[in-house]
């Protein structure tokens, strides 16, 4: 069901960059970015309806992430080391994913190099915690995160460290507690033993370094950016849980007030582990439109 290969590049900068390929690379590309505290390994895919699709998955890891090289970076910096990930693999055009804080990593990707993008896909996403069109649209808990993040990073770099600690010495309690605080609709996702599985794996990649990852990570998503919203040549999906409690409904429903020609989906009773339950689903919807160009 799930078997996926790791690989890294070396990037101009002298780090590694890794990623994990799930399916048959002879497919189409889609990129996968993943939310904050969680990693590559963080997908749960079945490879024989992915390749039904004529597609295959290039998750990547952020740096500290996985095997990736650990560095300070922002957002805008990170979209040069997926374009270069693209130029080493040959490809010129590709559809890409982002699941949470890995939808803002791909908005700011596909705003950068809009050519190299078929189609953007956001699930659950985040929205730009100071961008000049979203900054205003914020939940209040993701005001006071983008605030700290700011002006008192020592005191986020102190928890990641913290909560590494836990994860690496205690990781089953630490993953139960977790999922006990989620709300029903992600419960009903988490405690699914596959599911499961490969959120602990994420969290154990994500939580390595001290927490230096998640904190980099942190930081990064506090870059201030300005994205045209307007001039796009992809198509954007975006697909949101209406019971999401990480990044409310509200966020979405910005996101496809600014994407005006999105397609957009609330999925009742789903909450922010969409991107586990509906992937499949998700997928279909880039195939079948694309099929329809043809």
């Amino acid at each position: 069901m799930k078997k996926e290969s790791t690989f890294s590049i070396i990037l101009e900068d002298g780090h590694l960059l890794n990623y994990k390929i799930y399916g048959n690379p002879k497919n189409n590309p889609i990129i996968y970015l993943h939310g904050f505290g969680s990693s590559a390994s963080g997908l749960y895919i079945n490879e024989n309806k992915l390749d039904a699709k004529n597609f295959y998955v290039i998750a990547i890891n952020r740096p500290g992430y996985g095997s990736s090289s650990l560095k300070h970076y922002n957002m805008t910096y990170f979209s040069r080391d997926i374009k270069s990930l693209l130029e080493k693999l040959n490809l010129d055009m590709v559809d890409i994913i982002g699941w949470s804080a890995g939808g803002t990593y791909a908005q700011i990707f596909a705003s950068i190099y809009p050519d190299c993008v078929k189609s953007l896909t956001l699930i659950s996403s985040a929205i730009p915690l100071k961008g000049k069109n979203t900054k205003n649209d914020l939940p209040i808990n993701w005001k006071f995160i983008s605030f700290f993040n700011s002006y008192f990073p020592l005191m986020t770099k102190y928890y990641f460290k913290k909560l590494s600690k836990k994860i690496n010495h205690h990781i089953e309690t630490t993953v139960k507690d977790s999922i006990d605080k989620m709300p029903e609709a992600d419960q009903s996702v988490a405690n699914q033993r596959h599911f499961q599985e490969v959120i602990t794996k994420a969290a154990v990649e994500a939580y390595q370094n001290n927490g230096l990852a998640v904190y980099y990570d942190a930081v990064a998503m506090t870059e201030k950016v300005s994205l045209n919203y307007a001039a796009r040549p992809y198509k954007i999906y975006i697909w949101h849980g209406e019971k999401d409690n990480v990044w409310p409904l509200k966020t979405a429903k910005t996101l496809n007030k600014l994407y005006t020609d999105s397609s957009f989906h609330i999925i009742e009773n789903k909450g922010h582990l969409l991107y586990l339950s509906y992937f499949d689903e998700i997928v279909n919807e880039i195939e079948s439109d694309q099929a329809r160009l043809k």
